[in-house]
């Protein structure tokens, strides 16, 4: 079971550094927007906003996404009494807690790691963001 748990935690941490790849590619490519808007008047805290949303869009379909793709898996390996290396039949439960504890934790982690990226946005100055992008 710790292995398992090992495998999860290392699941949740790769998808954090994903969230923040696509964050940075985000804000790179947005980079004259983010120019033009902080040139027509929008703060920082308007931008910070902007990309910590997508950050919990990400979060909410990655979160998604992984809780239907669990619950299949499981719901699958209990009909099928799956086993592995012809062993004995895993023994499959569901703790409906735990799995909102799973998909809660990865939604904060994915907007815990979009935070960074957002930062870096609101750090670009208006001319020069205009000018590179």
């Amino acid at each position: 079971i710790a292995m398992i748990n090992m495998i999860g935690y290392f699941g949740m941490m790769s998808s954090a550094f994903a969230v923040v790849t696509i964050q940075m590619m985000l804000v790179n490519g947005k980079t004259r927007e983010i120019g033009v808007m902080r040139a027509i008047g929008a703060k920082r805290k308007d931008i910070l906003i902007i990309f910590i949303f997508q950050g919990m869009l990400i979060g909410a379909i990655g979160a998604g996404v992984g809780t239907a793709t669990g619950l299949g898996y499981t719901i699958y390996a209990k009909e099928t009494k799956m086993s592995f290396n012809n062993s004995l039949p895993l023994e499959v439960t569901y703790n409906v807690e735990k799995i909102v504890q799973t998909a809660l934790a990865s939604f904060i982690l994915a907007i815990i790691a979009s935070l960074y990226p957002s930062y870096r946005a609101t750090k670009l100055l208006p001319v020069e963001a205009m000018r590179s992008g």
